[in-house]
């Protein structure tokens, strides 16, 4: 019987695009250090699209990964993507990629909000 043992994180990045090259190698295009929501007609902000890319190493077990992204203040989650990965331990790296998209209505034009992007492992963060 093997132990499960948690693997180790060694990125979480977003970024606004993640493209899968033909070669297997994947890019992430524009890193996000912030978000710039664009405007639809008549000042009503729209949805926005975040990339996320996750990548452990050294765990053994099945997982199961979940990324959730919070509102502004009230914390509710507006929107999240769960994942199961099995790892069989050492150095060998597993890499996830996510897509959550944003219902940003609720903000004002021209106004910051703070949203939480969280990272979970068997719901636990």
């Amino acid at each position: 019987m093997t132990v499960q043992t948690d693997p180790l994180n060694l990125a979480f990045l977003l970024c606004e695009q993640i493209v899968q090259e033909p070669s297997g190698s994947i890019s992430l295009v524009h890193l996000a250090d912030g978000i710039t929501v664009p405007v639809a007609y008549k000042g009503q902000p729209i949805a926005y699209s975040l990339g996320v890319y996750t990548r452990w190493i050294q765990g053994t077990g099945w997982f199961r990964e979940e990324v959730r992204a919070l509102a502004p203040e009230s914390g509710d989650v507006l929107a999240s993507s769960v994942l199961e990965f099995e790892m069989a331990g050492g150095m060998r790296a597993h890499q996830n990629l996510h897509r959550l998209v944003l219902p940003i209505a609720d903000t004002p034009v021209g106004e910051e909000a703070l949203y939480i992007i969280e990272l979970l492992l068997n719901d636990e963060p």
